[in-house]
């Protein structure tokens, strides 16, 4: 429960935040289907070929994990699931531990973990 009372300008921000949360959730859920499709029609096959097998390993347990993943992420946001907020912040913790992309899971982690959108997900 929040103690201060957060004013209507920021929970109109955390709420427009949010569907920035699902778009970017629904984003990655197509860039991990495209992943699959390209390994999967040959397309930068020479690449994951050249990979020690551990690599490979997780390259493809991360493309299909990921598909599964940021859909549910992105249909428990819209829903407001208190455990969606909680997965996608695990999300978007696993980039930043690769260094990839950094600016987006920075600015992710940032957003859902404020009062603001804590409280989103706290009214239901």
């Amino acid at each position: 429960m929040m103690d201060a009372k957060i004013d209507t300008g920021t929970l109109r921000a955390a709420q427009r935040a949010l569907v920035v949360q699902v778009g970017l959730q629904l984003a990655s859920c197509c860039a991990h289907a495209a992943g699959l499709v390209c390994l999967l029609s040959g397309l930068g096959s020479e690449r994951l070929l050249a990979a020690p097998p551990p690599a490979r390993a997780v390259i493809w347990v991360w493309l299909v994990a990921g598909l599964v993943w940021t859909a549910l992420n992105a249909r428990g946001l819209w829903l407001r699931r208190h455990w969606a907020r909680r997965s996608t912040l695990a999300y978007w913790a696993t980039p930043l531990a690769w260094c990839c992309c950094i600016p987006v899971p920075v600015w992710s982690i940032a957003t859902l973990t404020r009062p603001a959108m804590r409280h989103l997900f706290d009214e239901r």
